[in-house]
């Protein structure tokens, strides 16, 4: 009998036995060289079979794996078309809300202006120029909102020029129309300046206008929700206008329910805003900063709860 291992690299894997039927006492050289040469070529054999099974399951996972890729590029793809399309929305929406923000000022003055004439002259205690002054608020307010949309919509063919006017009296026009806007507390509040009569700058008119009334809303709107809950409450609205040589600085304050210290690093930011439940839509602060910054000037904003707000504007002669 003669015995031999078939080998598998370094390892064992079966052993190839002979057998004489007959006596033998010795093996040649040339049979023993015969049979390892079997058993050598055994174990290629099983080394090959190995390699190809193992080829085999490579390519079933390659095959498997290169469907999951399909299949999550599939996602992918679906995925892209479908943030695509929200953020498609979400700028329409964006654009919708910014111009809904900047018309339901105008439009509000509207109706409390059409309505005050119904009720003035359904008393028939009205005069010509009354009736001329309230009409004179509503074709301006008409003209504003045309013309914020206008703006916001980027159909103007002429970006507004920056010429010199007072700036005080935008200021007490934006200040007269937000009144306008807030019949509650027109009649209640204390307004008290600081400033000349004259003092000249150089800004866009309707813009610089639509942000001091974006400014007086929310120092309106704060003197609300103080009054709201502390009985005896006297509204009081503060305007500073000081001027040098380069620039003029207007302060705006008012004592209503101030703001949080956790918010007040987002003041600026677009779409944030504490007035959900009012309709708020976060821009107004945000166009006002724009605005602002468009003048190559500077806001600040510091307040306290239950305290007030005081809004720091500076702008270049």
């Amino acid at each position: 009998m003669f015995d031999t291992p078939i080998w598998k690299a370094d390892k064992v894997i079966g052993i190839l036995c002979l057998e004489y039927k007959i006596k033998k006492d010795l093996w040649d050289k040339e049979e023993q060289f015969f049979i390892t040469s079997i058993a050598d070529f055994l174990g290629k054999i099983y080394e090959k079979h190995s390699v190809l099974e193992m080829v085999e399951t490579l390519e079933c996972k390659v095959e498997e794996r290169t469907k999951e890729l399909n299949n999550t590029l599939e996602q992918l793809n679906r995925s892209q078309k479908s943030l695509a399309e929200k953020e498609k929305l979400a700028s329409l929406g964006a654009v919708v809300a910014g111009v809904a923000h900047e018309l339901k000022n105008p439009l509000h003055i509207i109706l409390n202006t059409a309505q005050t004439l119904k009720r003035i002259m359904y008393k028939n205690e009205i005069s010509r120029d009354q009736v001329d002054d309230l009409l004179e608020i509503i074709n301006d307010t008409t003209i504003r909102a045309d013309e914020t949309i206008t703006d916001m919509l980027g159909t103007s063919k002429n970006v507004e020029p920056h010429r010199a006017y007072m700036i005080n009296i935008v200021i007490e026009e934006a200040l007269e129309l937000t009144k306008q806007n807030n019949i509650e507390l027109q009649n209640r509040i204390k307004i008290e300046t600081n400033y000349e009569s004259d003092i000249w700058c150089h800004f866009a008119w309707d813009k610089l206008k639509r942000a001091f009334i974006n400014l007086f809303e929310n120092a309106f709107f704060a003197l609300k929700e103080r009054g709201e809950i502390e009985s005896g409450f006297v509204p009081v609205i503060e305007i500073s206008i000081q001027e040098n040589v380069d620039k003029v600085t207007i302060s705006i304050k008012d004592n209503g329910s101030g703001i949080p210290l956790e918010v007040s690093n987002k003041l600026f930011d677009p779409f944030f805003t504490t007035k959900v439940s009012e309709g708020g839509t976060g821009l107004g602060l945000y166009l006002v900063y724009d605005t602002i910054r468009g003048h190559n000037g500077e806001i600040n904003i510091t307040s306290k709860i239950q305290e007030g707000t005081t809004v720091t504007i500076e702008l270049p002669r």
